[in-house]
């Protein structure tokens, strides 16, 4: 009983917050961005936004020369203005190609675990909020 209790709560919870991340998003709603790699997909359908591309193409390989250049292509033809590195990775290369191409970094976490991340709610949130910071 407890358990079920602690779902029940949870998910009306969850209920709320959605509608308020809703909301939130509505000024941004269509925006592209780019991320390190293809971890965040699931959260621009769920924000309504195009993931455009990722500096990453494939996990934990260095981006090749004529990748990038695709994809100084893409941000400017998009006019992407804001991509998105993780805390838990290196962000040296990505911050240079930002630097070049112009753009902003943000910050996207896909783990959590930090005290002002602990929960699923508390994470998903930072990410809205970094999304909503970065897009407008």
């Amino acid at each position: 009983a407890t358990f079920m209790a602690r779902a029940e709560a949870f998910e009306e919870e969850l209920d709320a917050q959605m509608i308020v991340w809703g909301q939130n998003l509505a000024p941004i709603v269509t925006k592209e961005f780019v991320t390190l790699h293809d971890a965040f997909y699931y959260l621009a359908d769920f924000a309504t936004l195009e993931l455009a591309a990722t500096f990453e193409p494939f996990p934990g390989k260095e981006p090749t020369p004529q990748y990038l250049r695709d994809l100084a292509e893409e941000i400017e033809e998009h006019n992407i203005s804001a991509m998105f590195s993780e805390p838990q990775l290196s962000t040296a290369g990505i911050e240079s190609f930002a630097r070049d191409a112009g753009i902003e970094i943000g910050v996207l976490d896909p783990l959590g675990g930090v005290t002002e991340r602990d929960s699923y709610i508390d994470l998903i949130d930072f990410n809205i909020r970094a999304l909503i910071a970065a897009l407008q």
